[in-house]
């Protein structure tokens, strides 16, 4: 898990969920 640009904490199952997402809205990708 990591911490988004808004401050939230985003599980990784649910980042897997939305690989069509661009990457900006999750911040850096981090592996694992």
């Amino acid at each position: 898990m990591w911490k988004t640009p808004v401050g939230c904490i985003v599980p990784s199952r649910e980042a897997n969920s939305q690989p069509s997402a661009p990457p900006k809205s999750h911040g850096p990708r981090v592996a694992n």
